[in-house]
């Protein structure tokens, strides 16, 4: 008959983690890990079909901004969204045997059954101490009487009275050198067992302590925004993330905002609104991707302008605009500013008219607008600093 390997749990329970079961199952089915040969309860798996832990991931495979990197094979991948862990919630249903099957143990039951089994199983080795010998503890009566009668009889004839006397048998006999070579022996995987049983507890021990750690950094740092569908729900939703307060009165001839948390794959969503015009880079902020990666930054916004000054949707008296507007959009150079990328919208080349649809019902006009698409390396170089990007806005604005 064919031996079956044992396998560490990991990321279960406190019952079953760190412990070793055979399983009954063929291996191959089994979730193991590729690299610390541990079944854990959740794992990825990359494109080279390598299975590794949530451990083993987040400590030992090569992460870059755009790239994966197999430790086994050293190969790279660029997967086109997040990876996500699996798991097998069947594993702790799944048939083992018995810890001391090897003492003649039939049990066969699932992990959960093990562990309460194990606690009543009488199948274990214990030290005979009149002859060192390894015996089985439900045959060790049957051992004494059969190995040692003649001891035992003479040794209850001539008892002496020994001080503090404990239940520990005295050997009548010298233990033969052959004898003190096994007990030694057996201490010695005694010895071993238990350090790997405490090398396994410190292990997930420090593993749980680093992954506290990680995500106490993370609590402090701003959370990523999605990307999310083209909606105007989504718009209002993101009025959250203004970096000026909401009230604030901005000037009409110039202003600026930063969009943070840019990353090779989303786009922070920024959102401001002056008395006149309203801006939101959200879901139309975008990156264009192709199959070998992304290469091109594409910046838009939504603009919408009211009919008067001073407009609201509730407002009832409102005075109508005086000027013929033009919109400028600058996407700044950091490093070299005079090299940032601009773009030039007049109201009729918007709008297509020269002044805002005065017969709309709330008095407001708004359209989508195109303002840059740079390569992406030269914008992460030259356009991206702390992890954010700046728009200058400004109104080009002249009485009719």
């Amino acid at each position: 008959m064919e031996s079956r390997r044992a396998f560490v749990l990991s990321g279960f329970s406190n019952d079953v983690n760190g412990r070793q079961f055979v399983f009954q199952d063929d291996a191959t089915t089994l979730p193991v890990c590729a690299l610390c040969d541990q079944v854990s309860s959740q794992w990825y798996v990359l494109n080279c079909c390598h299975r590794f832990c949530q451990s083993c991931f987040n400590d030992v495979v090569q992460k870059t901004p755009l790239t994966l990197r197999c430790p086994l094979d050293s190969k790279s991948f660029r997967p086109r969204r997040p990876l996500e862990p699996s798991e097998d919630t069947t594993v702790l249903e799944r048939s083992v045997s018995c810890w001391n099957q090897r003492h003649g143990c039939d049990f066969i039951g699932t992990v959960t059954e093990m562990v309460h089994h194990f606690g009543s199983c009488h199948h274990y080795e214990v030290t005979c101490r009149l002859c060192g010998s390894a015996i089985l503890w439900r045959g060790l009566a049957a051992h004494v009487k059969s190995e040692h009668g003649r001891t035992t009889r003479a040794s209850k004839a001539n008892e002496l009275p020994l001080p503090d006397a404990h239940e520990d048998v005295v050997p009548a006999q010298p233990l033969s050198l052959d004898s003190l070579l096994a007990c030694l022996a057996d201490l010695a995987s005694r010895c071993t067992d238990i350090r790997s049983t405490q090398d396994s507890h410190f292990l997930q021990l420090t593993r749980s302590v680093d992954s506290l750690k990680t995500q106490l950094q993370a609590s402090h740092e701003s959370p990523r925004t999605r990307l999310q569908r083209e909606s105007s729900a989504n718009v209002e939703a993101k009025r959250i993330c203004c970096e000026r307060p909401e009230h604030e009165d901005l000037p009409l001839s110039k202003f600026e905002w930063k969009v943070t948390r840019f990353s090779e794959i989303r786009v922070g969503i920024q959102y401001f609104r002056s008395e006149i015009f309203e801006v939101a880079p959200g879901y139309q902020v975008q990156l264009k991707g192709y199959i070998d990666g992304i290469t091109r930054v594409e910046l838009k916004v939504a603009a919408t302008i009211w009919k008067t000054a001073h407009a609201t949707q509730d407002c009832g008296d409102c005075r109508t605009w005086q000027y013929t507007r033009a919109c400028l959009f600058q996407v700044v150079n950091i490093e070299r500013p005079a090299d940032s990328s601009e773009v030039r919208y007049d109201l009729d080349e918007v709008f297509k008219t020269s002044t805002p649809l005065l017969d709309t019902p709330n008095g407001v006009t708004s359209a989508w607008l195109d303002i840059s698409s740079i390569d992406r390396a030269t914008f992460q170089r030259d356009f991206v600093s702390e992890d954010a990007f700046v728009i200058m806005f400004s109104i080009e604005a002249s009485a009719i």
